[in-house]
């Protein structure tokens, strides 16, 4: 039998109506291999699994047992192969959610624009989430959850290697490029939002931190990641980048 260790404080699981997804409160499958709402979306053997810190759910492998499922997951309630980490990742102490937030409605129950590079991608929303501006990349992190701060990405950065090529390395997903990915982070080139034109897709990753400028309040800081640089920047705050967001 495999030996698993779970954190039921926090995972909870609910079977939705018919049609709809199994429910996993802190996060999805990060390895699953197609996105989804519903379970008629996945292929024969999978079950839509979703969480509710992101708009989209990811396809899972149906089991009884945990001997279903393979070596890095196990059958819960004998329904759907989860993993023992899920779409959240710890990283020298912190915990970030391990894909980009792709959420419409935020936190205060207010409508949130997602700007999405269609024109590059049509599934963009599922594959790199959603694109915010500062404004409403405040109201996006659920209850336990914040944007992270100036100072956050600073050490994120720190610790993944530095402002340089390692750093940017063991921070992007393996998809991109030469990534390392070391630590979960996947972060991935979904670009940027400026003025009615979309730019850098394919080539720059950009993530909003909470914390503003001190000299010029139009702008705050964003961590950006290329192939060969990881720095933290200024920008305009009504670009719109990718969010990713730090347990409290």
């Amino acid at each position: 039998m495999k030996t698993r260790i779970i954190y039921l404080s926090h995972l909870i699981l609910a079977l939705l109506a018919t049609g709809g997804c199994l429910e996993f409160i802190d996060g999805t499958s990060s390895e699953a291999a197609y996105s989804c709402t519903e379970n008629y979306e996945c292929l024969e053997g999978f079950i839509c699994v979703q969480s509710t810190l992101f708009a989209y759910g990811e396809c899972a492998q149906t089991c009884q047992i945990d001997d279903d499922c393979p070596d890095s997951k196990y059958c819960y309630k004998n329904t759907a192969c989860v993993p023992y980490k899920n779409s959240e990742v710890t990283i020298n102490g912190q915990t970030w959610t391990a894909k980009n937030m792709d959420i419409t409605t935020g936190n205060d129950g207010s409508k949130l624009t997602c700007y999405a590079n269609t024109a590059k991608d049509p599934d963009f929303i599922k594959n790199y989430g959603c694109l915010y501006t500062f404004e409403d990349a405040q109201k996006v992190c659920p209850s336990g959850w914040h944007l992270p701060t100036q100072t956050e990405l600073s050490a994120l950065i720190i610790y993944a290697g530095g402002e340089n090529s390692t750093g940017a390395t063991n921070l992007r997903a393996s998809s991109w490029g030469s990534g390392a990915d070391k630590y979960g982070f996947g972060a991935l080139p979904a670009g940027s939002y400026y003025g009615g034109n979309y730019l850098n897709f394919g080539n720059y990753a950009y993530f909003w931190s909470a914390t503003e400028n001190e000299d010029n309040s139009n702008y705050a800081y964003n961590l950006y990641l290329d192939n060969g640089n990881a720095n933290v920047y200024n920008n305009h705050k009504g670009t719109a980048f990718s969010v990713r967001c730090v347990r409290d």
